[in-house]
């Protein structure tokens, strides 16, 4: 994986809400699901995960929008330009992850190549790559799910800022 400069600047869009990311993702993922098509406004969302407690976001200009169906993701959305700063997961009590685009760090490309396509089967159009497709609600949330425990759980302590 290439280096990033462990404290990251990251942005939304418009450049109003502005947040510093203190560790280097290691998981990626493009998701076709149809939440992340109207949050995103696009066919999928390409997005990285860290732990939240790596990531510092303002105290205002952030609204958050939490979808109750599981995984109850808290989607934190710019007030300025109404575009995804970052998302917000309790995956079990002192185990919180966030969801980061990475359309909102300066230099996407160097960040962590895709593990995958997750919910597939919602896919607007077919993607013409190499990365494993992921059909399916348990398929996808079982792909994710495995990559955050075997690359932030068992390399917690060297994560932990």
């Amino acid at each position: 994986m290439p280096h990033l400069n462990p404290q990251t600047q990251c942005h939304c869009p418009c450049n109003k809400t502005q947040f510093e990311v203190s560790t280097l993702p290691k998981i990626r993922f493009y998701c076709h699901c149809e939440i992340c098509q109207q949050v995103y406004q696009k066919p999928y969302s390409d997005f990285v995960v860290v732990w939240e407690s790596a990531i510092k976001l303002p105290k205002q200009g952030i609204s958050f929008n939490t979808y109750k169906k599981p995984p109850a993701l808290q989607r934190g959305i710019c007030e300025s330009c109404h575009k995804p700063v970052a998302g917000l997961l309790t995956l079990l009590p002192g185990i919180k992850i966030a969801f980061i685009p990475t359309d909102n760090y300066s230099d996407p490309s160097q960040l962590p190549e895709s593990s995958g396509h997750l919910f597939y089967h919602r896919r607007r159009a077919d993607s013409d790559d190499h990365l494993p497709k992921y059909k399916g609600y348990w398929t996808s949330e079982w792909a994710v799910s495995a990559s955050i425990f075997s690359n932030l759980m068992l390399s917690r302590s060297k994560l932990t800022p």
